[in-house]
C-alpha cells in the first residue's frame, strides 16, 4: 500500500516539474530538461504534426505561440505525451501505444 502511494507521489512530483518546465520554456532543450520531460517527450511525427496543425490553426494561439487558455508555449507543450489541449482539440497520448488516440479532430494521414 505504501509503495503504491509513494509511486503516485513521485509521478505527481515529476509531472509538476515537467509542467513547470514546459510553462517556462519556449522549446525543449534536452540538455537542460528534467527527466520527467525527457521521459515523456513525443517522437511520433504523425502525432506531433497533428497536434501542431490543430494548435497553429487555433483561435487561442497568440503571435508568440502561447495558448491564451492555459498560457503554455505550444512549441514545447505539444511535444509532451501526457499534455492535453485545454479546450479538448487533442488529448494525452499513451507513449507505450497501449491506448488509442482520444478526441482527435484531425485524423493523421
Amino acid at each position: 500500500m505504501n509503495v503504491v502511494i509513494g509511486k503516485k507521489l513521485i509521478m505527481a512530483q515529476a509531472r509538476m516539474e515537467a509542467d513547470e518546465y514546459v510553462a517556462t520554456h519556449d522549446d525543449i532543450d534536452m540538455r537542460t530538461a528534467p527527466p520527467a520531460v525527457k521521459n515523456n517527450r513525443l517522437y511520433d511525427e504523425t502525432v506531433l504534426k497533428m497536434r501542431w496543425d490543430l494548435c497553429s490553426s487555433c483561435e487561442f494561439l497568440t503571435d508568440d505561440l502561447r495558448c491564451q487558455k492555459c498560457g503554455c508555449p505550444m512549441m514545447s507543450k505539444h511535444k509532451i505525451a501526457y499534455a492535453r489541449c485545454p479546450i479538448g482539440k487533442w488529448e494525452k497520448y499513451d507513449i507505450n501505444h497501449t491506448k488509442p488516440f482520444h478526441n482527435l479532430q484531425a485524423v493523421p494521414k
